[in-house]
């Protein structure tokens, strides 16, 4: 089952609602069950508050909103998670931020464990190491990290208002942020993104962009 997850306020009329049309009308034509989260419309709360996060750090403890507890059992249910979502000022939306502070919660989309010694012993000098790209998935594959939602995989599809060299200007983080930090510390690999720049004007899915999603959801 593949399970898409939308966050942006305005389904109708906006370039993200026209991605949403598209991915399922294509999931739809090759028959793949899916479902839906449409956080805005779901009324979903983003605000991991001071009492649900002394639950939460406590690793197993069920939650006691039923909406993020119906979230997590689709994304237990799921093989694929597909996110479409805008960037704004470089990152994500609010909403989508809350979901992974609330929904990605310990002792379900990961744990922590004891750091092996080959990690222990190049701690001191692990920043400088991990600024090196070429070492990040070795020193990744040594995290101290039970990860859970291993085994499952992802397609990021963003908007962005400007064009691809605001990566040159403000760097990667849209995509280290989600894909790396949050979906990759909790065994979600691969993660395929589609980007739409210049997303300005009307709502009409470009069609290199149309090509890309509909090639990555056949996979």
């Amino acid at each position: 089952m593949d399970l898409v997850i939308f966050a942006h306020p305005q389904r109708m009329g906006s370039h993200n609602g026209a991605l949403l049309q598209l991915v399922m009308e294509t999931l739809k034509a090759s028959s793949r069950p899916f479902e839906l989260i449409d956080l805005y419309a779901d009324g979903f709360d983003p605000l991991l508050n001071a009492q649900e996060y002394g639950v939460t750090v406590k690793v197993g403890t069920p939650r006691s909103d039923p909406l993020v507890a119906k979230y997590q059992q689709l994304i237990t249910k799921a093989e694929r998670l597909i996110f479409i979502y805008p960037v704004w000022w470089y990152g994500a939306p609010a909403m989508l931020k809350g979901f992974f502070d609330r929904v990605f919660t310990p002792g379900f989309a990961y744990n922590f464990k004891k750091m092996p010694p080959i990690a222990a012993a190049v701690k001191p000098v692990l920043p400088a190491l991990c600024s090196i790209g070429a070492c990040y998935p070795i020193f990744l594959s040594q995290m101290p990290v039970d990860k859970k939602l291993a085994g499952k995989r992802a397609i990021v599809v963003n908007t962005y208002g400007g064009g691809a060299e605001g990566f040159s200007l403000f760097g990667r983080a849209p995509e280290f942020s989600v894909d790396k930090a949050v979906l990759g510390f909790c065994g979600i690999s691969p993660v395929k993104r589609i980007s739409w720049w210049e997303a300005r004007g009307e709502p009409i899915v470009p069609e290199r962009v149309k090509k890309q999603i509909e090639e990555a959801l056949a996979r």
